[in-house]
């Protein structure tokens, strides 16, 4: 049961949260990932520049993000998503060669995945929420055998009452049905739930869109969100600082 969990005078009885850049910290793995695939590259190519490698390397894997074409599906096969970003990469100095892009590509995930790890405090904030909450549902883009590997890996599922991954619903946030699908899976309503996440689009917009609460990680330290959205909203630096805001009951 509850305890008395509130948002800004909404009384939260069930809590949705977001797995990647939430719970589990990508950043020192995109890093680290970064790393080992530029220096596959250079192994193949001494020659050329790692600062200029880098610097198109992360102009390619933001123009592969930022266009929904691309994005939709390609969160849906990450390994295929990371080799068509540094094909783009080869290509933007003039290189043509596949292969060097599947083994660069391959550097890149062993590294990212070896440096994946749950945000500081991250699991005890799980912890209490589950402890606090009537229901939680994880509720999660990308490809169901990736994610269900990460949920594994860091024992995340004891902690949800209901696991929702794009690749095995059929839909990712921030469609209204998804939200609606986890509500109902875990027998909550819009009004009594919030959403925590990263991504002020998916996440955020989405689940406000949808008659949830929401609470924005803002990760990055930006201090304000991209743009305005529909209604006020929380925003916290990490997720383990969630359980004392809904405590306190003030979203700030």
């Amino acid at each position: 049961m509850s305890d008395g969990l509130r948002l800004d005078g909404r009384v939260i009885e069930a809590i949705l949260l977001d797995l990647d850049d939430t719970i589990l910290d990508e950043r020192p793995g995109r890093a680290a990932g970064n790393a080992a695939g530029i220096a596959s590259i250079l192994e193949s190519h001494p020659g050329l520049d790692h600062s200029t490698l880098a610097e198109r390397l992360d102009r390619c894997s933001r123009e592969f993000w930022s266009d929904p074409r691309l994005a939709l599906p390609g969160r849906l096969d990450m390994r295929a998503s990371r080799i068509r970003i540094h094909e783009a990469l080869l290509e933007s100095v003039g290189i043509s060669d596949p292969g060097l892009a599947r083994r660069s590509a391959d550097a890149y995930w062993v590294a990212r995945d070896a440096a994946l790890a749950p945000f500081p405090g991250a699991v005890d904030a799980l912890a209490s929420l589950r402890g606090a909450a009537r229901r939680m549902a994880l509720v999660t883009n990308g490809a169901g055998a990736s994610q269900r590997a990460k949920i594994e890996r860091f024992d995340l599922a004891r902690y949800f009452d209901h696991l929702q991954i794009e690749g095995e619903f059929g839909l990712g946030k921030p469609e209204g049905a998804v939200f609606r699908n986890a509500l109902d899976r875990i027998g909550a309503e819009p009004e009594t739930s919030l959403m925590a996440g990263d991504n002020f689009e998916i996440d955020i917009v989405g689940a406000i869109d949808a008659g949830l609460a929401a609470v924005w990680i803002d990760k990055n330290g930006e201090g304000a969100p991209p743009r305005g959205a529909p209604r006020p909203h929380g925003i916290l630096l990490t997720i383990a600082t969630l359980p004392d805001l809904l405590k306190n009951g003030s979203g700030g």
